[in-house]
């Protein structure tokens, strides 16, 4: 599968949030499982997110969708912390996993913190069982800068 041009972060439009909304919830199904446990489930069959709706309400928060050509295939929810960009939730789906969609992601998202000129540091934390993010963050130039029993916060200087 090429990639490259191909590959786009765009802001999810309100009308697609139920689409976003889908994908949420099998990102967390999948998280979930990796944990060894069963999510709860709404009654629409969603895995409750506390802050979903916000993303399209408050200026702080940015639903990101990853498109591959016309298809949406992953998201990217980033939060403005008042003292750098934060990613809340980073998913690309199975089938366009470890093939450069991922990688074309967060360097476009890089390119729209960077232009945006607020802050100088990208952070995105991940548990610490969970290997396979911590080693994509790794791979995209983000350094493990801070440790909790349970979190490895990892951060990406945005220097131009």
């Amino acid at each position: 599968m090429p990639h490259g041009p191909a590959v786009a972060l765009r802001l999810v439009p309100i009308h697609m949030k139920s689409v976003l909304r889908q994908l949420l919830t099998e990102y967390l199904v999948e998280f979930a499982a990796m944990e060894g446990r069963e999510p709860a489930r709404d009654a629409d069959g969603h895995v409750p997110y506390r802050y979903f709706d916000q993303y399209w309400l408050e200026a702080e928060r940015f639903p990101f969708g990853i498109w591959y050509d016309d298809d949406l295939v992953g998201f990217c929810l980033l939060r403005d912390s008042g003292e750098q960009w934060q990613v809340a939730e980073f998913y690309v789906v199975p089938g366009y996993r470890r093939n450069g969609v991922g990688s074309a992601a967060v360097s476009a998202l890089k390119h729209f913190c960077r232009s945006d000129g607020r802050y100088r540091a990208l952070e995105a934390g991940t548990l610490r069982f969970n290997t396979r993010a911590r080693a994509f963050w790794l791979s995209q130039g983000f350094v493990t800068v801070r440790e909790t029993p349970e979190w490895l916060i990892n951060v990406c200087q945005l220097d131009p």
